[in-house]
């Protein structure tokens, strides 16, 4: 009898381990076919999964406004990011942004950063969010946008600094 009660928790031990081993391979797959030949650090694994996600977007801001293009509208990003970080006030900055960049003590490591990747991660009602990626070689950095169409001119109604993912390992 003893014997029986010792089989039926081994059993059970190996069904779980069983079980986790398959939940385990099908995770590693699911996440292999999602970012297909990216990189293992995870600065490439963030590229992939906000590049998956961009085209959604990417496509109905474009199918919307057809005088942009992809490079356009992603240079123009840049280039309001970089605006930032000169402390330049441009007539595309709204009050909010004017202020903040004033005081951000940030801006000034960010001048020395080199431009990785600029991403669209959200379009819907005039609104525009956008990631802008810069680098020491060290950590990533990410310039959060948020924008607001007004007919064909987009303007800056906010952005955000933050430290993002490792570079390398």
């Amino acid at each position: 009898m003893g014997f029986l009660v010792f089989l039926v928790i081994i059993l059970v031990i190996a069904g779980f381990i069983f079980i986790n081993v398959k939940i385990s391979n099908l995770k590693y797959r699911a996440k292999q076919q999602v970012l297909r030949n990216t990189g293992i650090s995870s600065s490439d694994i963030n590229a992939g999964i906000t590049g998956s996600f961009e085209k959604k977007h990417l496509q109905n801001f474009l199918a919307e406004h057809p005088n942009h293009t992809e490079e356009s509208i992603k240079e123009l990003l840049k280039n309001y990011t970089l605006q930032i970080f000169n402390r330049n006030s441009i007539n595309e900055f709204s009050q909010a942004v004017y202020e903040k960049m004033q005081k951000d003590s940030k801006l000034e490591k960010m001048q020395a950063m080199e431009f990785r990747r600029t991403n669209i991660n959200y379009y819907g009602n005039s609104k525009l969010g956008a990631i802008v990626v810069y680098t020491d070689n060290r950590d990533e950095y990410n310039v959060y946008l948020t924008c607001s169409i007004l007919g064909e001119r987009i303007q800056l109604d906010k952005y955000q600094i933050s430290k993002g993912a490792v570079v390398g390992f």
